[in-house]
């Protein structure tokens, strides 16, 4: 019979041992795997609802007031709802203009003192060790730093952590901080500049304005709210760079300029009156632009009717002499700026009661007015055409106003003073050179007081008519017969066509025939520039009859 083998109590007693230290490790090893996942499916959930609140940032400039309205998951591993602080104004109003009441954040020992918002777990202790609505300062430490003030005593800190500052927002939803004015008014030396405010979008207001950089005119100021205002004592351009600064202390800078026109004295007489032989003679000189008073003298080399002399601006005396004298009179300003004007004065014989052909001296002369003609009390001045050189004239310079004439429409009309004007290719009355300056007196041959101006595409300068024709550089042709069909070259056939400069008009009985180009009616063809004189209203429209006739629209 053979003994049966089997396990010792004490065999027993290491085997168990052993299993209960293989156990005791697993479950430590559990622990530590299970934390992990915890804290990694926190910071995925974290990250979500930092996620959540950029969208909803970027569709709305607000941030929400609460992580309800994010369609997303608020609570972490361990069942404990992410707290989430804003910064005050940042839910109501637009972020990109609003300064808000930020948050200060002491992030591992670095302080962030614009912070926008902040979201946090309270981890797996389940305590805040963080900041709440009443901290003055969130703190976010090192991974297992011990802390106070949880209800378990000290603790290691395991807050999981996300926060934005405003910049980093702005840069994400906002347009950057800008100045929008691009061009200023043109000024008149001496005279009271346009009030101008300097603009800038998407800052946080008040903003604060200033030039870093080149000066403004003499006389003209910026003040700090960005307005420009003054009364200008020099002329020419000038460069500049302003600069604004918004509530936040974020800076914009752009290069501006301004035009001041000069305001040089101008000789407002024409033409003097005769005089007699023998008998008293007074004639008084003016002028205009400047600054008063003015000191008048006769050229060196010209000289008055004898018996007259030039006291201040007045011509007086008892001519001894007949005939006509011509002289050249001089003013100049208390700024030293001169102008200089020739005139003449017909001295009749006594008894005789002639005059020179129109009774009275005349006038032309070499500053900003001059003419022999008879100035008229105002001027009809039309532009009848503004094509330039490929281009268009698009604004013109009176007396003190820039007009603008970006419209192109023919037949323009303005009422003027006598003055010079001048033409330009820019809409704010500036160009590389000025396209060409008009004097109305001198235009006037004809003594009308109208004066029509060409420009037509194909001159150097714009061409001054003293007729009332009518030129069109571009024209509107239409059908009174719904059969008929016009073509320019190889364009669609169509019941009106608009010939632009140099080109053709065909008409067609029908669409097949003009698409086809057979049987055609009639062809017109125009130069550069065409005169209409069936244009009876003279806006460049004509109608196309069966026959082939043009009338009036």
């Amino acid at each position: 019979m053979h003994k049966k083998n089997g396990f010792t109590l004490i065999e027993m007693a290491i085997v168990l041992v052993i299993i209960g230290l293989l156990v005791g490790m697993g479950t430590g090893l559990l622990k530590i795997l299970i934390k992990k996942d915890k804290i990694s499916e926190t910071r995925g959930d974290l990250k979500t609802v930092y996620n959540a609140i950029l969208g909803y940032t970027k569709s709305t400039k607000r941030l929400p007031a609460n992580l309800n309205v994010l369609g997303v998951k608020t609570k972490d591993a361990y069942n404990e709802d992410f707290l989430y602080f804003v910064a005050s104004g940042m839910t109501s109003s637009d972020l990109c203009t609003t300064k808000g009441s930020y948050l200060t954040v002491l992030d591992k020992g670095v302080q962030k003192s614009n912070v926008a918002f902040i979201v946090f777990s309270k981890g797996e202790n389940h305590c805040n060790q963080t900041g709440n609505s009443t901290s003055a300062v969130f703190r976010i430490l090192q991974p297992g730093t011990m802390t106070s003030g949880c209800p378990q005593g000290q603790v290691e800190y395991d807050d999981e952590v996300r926060y934005a500052d405003i910049n980093t927002l702005r840069d994400m939803v906002c347009n950057p901080f800008k100045i929008v004015t691009e061009i200023l008014p043109y000024g008149m030396e001496e005279y009271q500049y346009p009030t101008s405010h300097l603009e800038a979008t998407d800052g946080t207001p008040p903003y604060s304005w200033s030039i870093v950089s080149g000066h403004l005119p003499q006389g003209l100021n910026l003040d700090n709210n960005g307005t420009i205002s003054g009364i200008p004592i020099e002329d020419g351009t000038f460069n500049f760079t302003v600069q604004v600064k918004d509530a936040e202390g974020r800076t914009a800078t752009r290069s501006l300029s301004i035009t001041i026109n000069p305001n040089d004295p101008v000789i407002s007489t024409l033409y003097l009156n005769y005089g007699i032989v023998n008998h008293s003679y007074s004639a008084v000189l003016g002028a205009s632009g400047g600054k008063e008073p003015y000191k008048w003298h006769i050229k060196s080399g010209s000289r008055l009717p004898l018996g007259l002399s030039l006291n201040g601006n007045t011509i007086s005396g008892t001519p001894t002499q007949s005939g006509t004298y011509s002289f050249t009179i001089k003013v100049r300003d208390a700024r030293g700026r001169t102008t200089e004007r020739t005139l003449s004065i017909a001295i009749n014989d006594e008894f005789s009661g002639s005059t020179n052909s129109n009774g009275s001296g005349s006038g032309s002369g070499s500053g900003n007015n001059g003419s022999g003609n008879q100035a008229c009390n105002s001027y009809t001045l039309t532009i009848i055409q503004a094509a330039y050189s490929g281009d268009y004239i698009e604004s013109m310079l009176t007396d003190r106003d820039c007009v603008d004439l970006r419209k192109k429409q023919f037949n323009k009309s303005f009422t003027l003073a006598p003055q010079t004007i001048r033409l330009y290719k820019k809409s704010d009355c500036r160009a590389s050179s000025t396209v060409s300056r008009i004097d109305l007196v001198s235009a006037d041959s004809d003594g009308d007081c109208k004066v029509y101006i060409l420009c037509n595409g194909d001159k150097d300068k714009c061409q001054i008519l003293n007729s009332a024709k009518v030129y069109c550089w571009k024209a509107k042709f239409e059908t009174t017969n719904k059969k008929r069909y016009l073509k320019i070259s190889s364009s669609n056939c169509k019941k009106s066509k608009i010939i632009n400069g140099p080109n053709n008009i065909r008409v067609f009985p029908s669409r097949s025939d003009c698409r086809s180009n057979k049987n055609q009616l009639c062809e017109y063809n125009f130069n550069t520039y065409f005169q209409l004189s069936e244009d009876k209203d003279l806006d460049c429209r004509v109608k196309i009859d069966d026959n082939c006739n043009l009338s009036n629209d």
